[in-house]
């Protein structure tokens, strides 16, 4: 049993069709077409600035809610954890604190605190 022998389509020439009908139409509206924008600036997403973890807590807080903030890394100076305390406090208009590292926050608004932390660049873990 012998195979027909199959005419072959050479692919390195183009073929008629309806690429023609493309080049031709689109030719004649590049005349037309307004200048595009001289730049293409794309602004970049903000850069990470590395990860925390969330926690609830209420032991030795009178059965109150706390939500702390911990695991900073080496590179986040203690002014800039102040810094992201107070603006996380503003944020939500609540009271707070920063010890040891870590920032407490007096409420029970987890999404509140990571939504801003995330907004701020932060990857943030823990409670959700």
């Amino acid at each position: 049993m012998s195979k027909p022998n199959k005419q072959k389509i050479a692919v390195s020439e183009q073929q008629p069709g309806l690429n023609d009908l493309f080049s031709v139409a689109l030719a004649g509206l590049a005349e037309t077409l307004p200048p595009g924008p001289e730049s293409h600036d794309v602004p970049l997403p903000a850069k990470k600035k590395g990860r925390v973890t969330l926690h609830r807590e209420t032991a030795h807080r009178g059965g109150k809610s706390v939500i702390v903030i911990r695991d900073w890394s080496d590179a986040h100076s203690d002014e800039e954890i102040e810094a992201v305390g107070s603006q996380i406090r503003k944020g939500i208009g609540v009271g707070g604190t920063v010890k040891n590292r870590e920032v407490v926050i007096q409420c029970n608004k987890p999404d509140g605190v990571r939504r801003l932390l995330e907004e701020m660049g932060y990857r943030v873990d823990g409670v959700r």
